[in-house]
């Protein structure tokens, strides 16, 4: 693994997304400050290709499905759909994840699940309240920054369906440009 992110990291810095993409690699520019304070617009982040499913706690590269592109505009005010999006996995398939605790916290499991990432406290935003089990061959992915994140928990409000099909998962977050 630190192999891979030396590589990733010499390949961001020496301005070579080429020879990222000839690997399967890509350098990803991020768009929003949904991933703040880890990640801001305009950071460039090196994803590698996913071998396997994600796992809980993962920053992922993925192409917005249908259901998300549908309902972007209305939540956006109109604005165009990223081509790509940089969430981190909360949940996996047949995980039953409940927002809030009484103290605001994710619950995964019925596990209040550790967030020290977040960018404000959990239960001090505008957060859409859910109680959904994830699909089979599908993620609940959700910002660090929740207060401005368009992610499942948004979608999910929206549709009734915030899960992401993990093939819509195009890469795992392993460096940052």
């Amino acid at each position: 693994m630190r192999r891979r992110l030396v590589l990733a990291l010499t390949m961001t810095v020496a301005g070579l997304p080429l020879a990222a993409a000839a690997s399967g690699w890509r350098v990803v520019e991020v768009t929003s400050d949904s991933m703040a304070p880890a990640l801001r617009t305009g950071d460039h982040v090196v994803a590698a290709p996913l071998r396997g499913e994600p796992s809980v706690g993962d920053i992922v590269v993925f192409t917005p499905p249908h259901h998300w592109r549908a309902v972007f505009p209305r939540w956006s005010s109109g604005d165009r759909v990223p081509e790509r999006m940089v969430k981190r996995v909360v949940a996996e398939a047949g995980d039953r994840v409940e927002c809030c605790a009484a103290d605001g916290s994710l619950l995964v499991n019925g596990e209040r699940i550790d967030e020290p990432y977040l960018a404000s406290a959990p239960g001090s935003g505008n957060t859409p309240t859910y109680r959904v089990v994830v699909p089979d061959g599908q993620v609940w992915l959700l910002g660090d920054n929740r207060d401005v994140s368009f992610d499942s928990s948004v979608v999910g409000a929206l549709t009734g369906a915030g899960s992401v099909p993990t093939e819509s998962l195009t890469g795992r977050v392993v460096g940052r440009g």
